[in-house]
């Protein structure tokens, strides 16, 4: 699917009433509570000078899970692994979850340069010497995914466990875009990313309506409420952030280069339905993984902890407890 098709598709889908006449309002804030909800605010600045905002629910004393988020999430996607982790100060672990780099109330870098894998691991890096831990358990979905690969083969020694879902090891993904074509075809969305201006042009159409058709699957499960969707066209409306995003993406072309086996015990919890992320990135996965352990979730597709939260949270739990 090209901008060819897309737009055209968004057109049937939504209207063009909506699409090209409808003004997005203005949203002056987040639907959501932190505080009454146990959830704390921390930041981190960055050696090159970026802020990182964090949140924390349970006791920081105790052993830490963080958990990295995707394309074109916030921390708040992990709202309840944190909640059924560390629903409260005598919980077993500490959860942290954190807006990367140009997302959310994290700071925005002009320029791809700023969005490369070195400085994405690098960011992981400072989070966990500013949590003064020697090692966490680290779960990323999405692009927080593909960061926890890389930080894992790059910084084994401060990684006790990961936890992968929906997120393709970067190497093999380079492969699968050149060998395989149903994956080759199912990225369409990162050649058009590609695009200076018009992706972020087509995503704020219509108040968004391009993230509504990213969340179908969650939306159609019920598990996405009308304030989780204000919350995540909010942070995409903040100035910066739709560039920020796209950066990843503009800067991953570059490629990726090999790195060392992980040696840490590795969960990934996989959505079978994924449209943009086949099974076929499970295929040969243990040729980069020492310690794998692999769960499929015949029924979910892409944001696999939004649309079956207890079953991604049972398996979380188990492997960390084990």
């Amino acid at each position: 699917m090209t901008v060819t098709v897309l737009l055209p598709f968004l057109i049937v889908k939504f209207g063009i009433k909506r699409l090209f006449l409808t003004r997005n309002p203005v949203r002056t804030g987040l639907d959501f509570d932190l505080s009454s909800k146990g959830f704390h605010e921390l930041e981190v600045i960055t050696d090159d000078g970026v802020n990182l905002h964090l949140v924390r629910r349970g006791n920081p004393d105790k052993p830490v899970v963080l958990f990295l988020h995707g394309f074109p999430d916030s921390w708040l996607t992990w709202e309840k692994q944190m909640t059924f982790l560390s629903p409260d100060s005598n919980s077993r672990v500490c959860s942290v979850a954190l807006s990367l780099r140009g997302y959310g109330k994290s700071g925005k870098p002009e320029g791809k340069e700023n969005y490369t894998i070195l400085k994405l691991t690098h960011d992981i890096k400072k989070v966990v010497e500013f949590l003064k831990k020697e090692e966490v358990v680290l779960v990323g979905h999405d692009w927080g995914g593909v960061i926890a690969w890389a930080f894992t083969a790059l910084h084994p020694e401060l990684v006790s466990r990961l936890i992968i879902l929906n997120a393709p090891q970067p190497h093999k993904f380079s492969q699968l875009l050149i060998e395989n074509l149903r994956q080759f075809m199912s990225s369409w969305y990162i050649y058009l990313f590609q695009i200076p201006y018009l992706p972020e042009y087509i995503i704020q159409m219509g108040d968004f309506a391009f993230l509504e058709l990213t969340f179908r699957d969650v939306i159609k499960s019920g598990r996405m409420s009308v304030g989780d969707l204000y919350n995540t066209k909010f942070f995409c409306s903040q100035k910066g952030q739709l560039t920020a995003m796209l950066n990843y993406y503009r800067h991953a072309r570059h490629g990726n280069r090999e790195v060392p086996k992980i040696s840490s015990p590795t969960l990934v919890i996989w959505g079978e339905r994924d449209l943009a992320l086949p099974p076929v990135n499970l295929v040969g996965l243990d040729e980069y993984v020492d310690d794998l352990t692999v769960i499929k979730l015949p029924g979910a597709s892409h944001f696999v902890h939004l649309e079956d939260p207890d079953a991604v949270n049972k398996e979380i739990l188990s492997f960390i407890s084990s």
